[in-house]
């Protein structure tokens, strides 16, 4: 990584459970991109958090329509 470059934190914060879609509701990251965290770059960390901003957001709405 360039001197430049931060690196990009996980968003897990410790409230970790699955829902039906295999999504964690403590940071709405999917099984998939928690297991793959680790050994992925800085572009596809930024890649995955942008789904992360969208799922949260679709989550919110959701908790607000019912």
């Amino acid at each position: 990584m360039a001197d430049n470059e931060e690196e990009i934190l996980s968003p897990c914060n410790g409230k970790c459970e699955t829902d039906e879609r295999d999504i964690c509701t403590g940071c709405y990251r999917s099984v998939e991109e928690i297991v793959k965290w680790v050994r992925v770059d800085e572009k596809t960390r930024e890649m995955y958090w942008k789904k992360i901003e969208l799922r949260r957001k679709m989550y919110e709405d959701s908790e607000k329509s019912q």
